[in-house]
């Protein structure tokens, strides 16, 4: 089963975070899941794929051409698929995966996060995502989903596909419960 993890490349996020990313990756490692993330070297980035690594988890990377050229290539991933665009990264990652999971992360996070949620709304896919929560981080999502929900300008939706989870354990279980 290949999970897709949204997160970081910002080598200035929170250790915590960078602690729990390493200890999520070896743990989908250690239960057999293939990591699917951006490919790009930094932060929760790295951190997930040197946990996936570090119990030889299959990895895989999916990075765009213009992160290329910032000299953000990472040298994990076992399996790297390089694409023209963000665009193209997020269909992509979206295709070979069989759920999200939603990590930290600031524009580029919240960007992929958006497209497979909308995605999901819309019945282009069925596959559950989701978002780690640590120390509140998303909060103001939840926040601005209930007053979508209150305002009447997005759908009400009653389907499990996104679930927030506050704590590691908490995720581990839910993508345990779909494996």
């Amino acid at each position: 089963m290949h999970i897709c993890v949204f997160c970081s490349s910002a080598d200035t996020i929170n250790s915590n975070y960078k602690a729990l990313a390493f200890d999520f990756g070896k743990w989908l490692a250690e239960n057999n899941f293939s990591l699917v993330y951006g490919g790009a070297s930094g932060g929760l980035m790295d951190a997930v794929a040197k946990g996936a690594q570090s119990a030889d988890g299959d990895i895989w990377g999916i990075i765009p051409k213009s992160i290329i050229e910032k000299n953000r290539l990472s040298t994990i991933p076992n399996k790297l698929l390089k694409v023209d665009s963000m665009a193209n990264r997020k269909s992509l990652m979206k295709d070979v995966s069989d759920a999200f999971v939603v990590f930290p992360g600031g524009y580029g996070t919240l960007d992929e996060f958006f497209d497979v949620y909308a995605a999901a709304i819309v019945g282009e896919h069925n596959k559950p995502i989701f978002v780690f929560n640590p120390d509140n981080y998303w909060q103001g999502i939840i926040t601005q989903f209930e007053r979508f929900k209150n305002e009447g300008t997005a759908k009400n939706t009653t389907d499990n596909s996104l679930v927030f989870c506050d704590d590691l354990d908490d995720l581990k279980n839910n993508l345990i419960l779909i494996k």
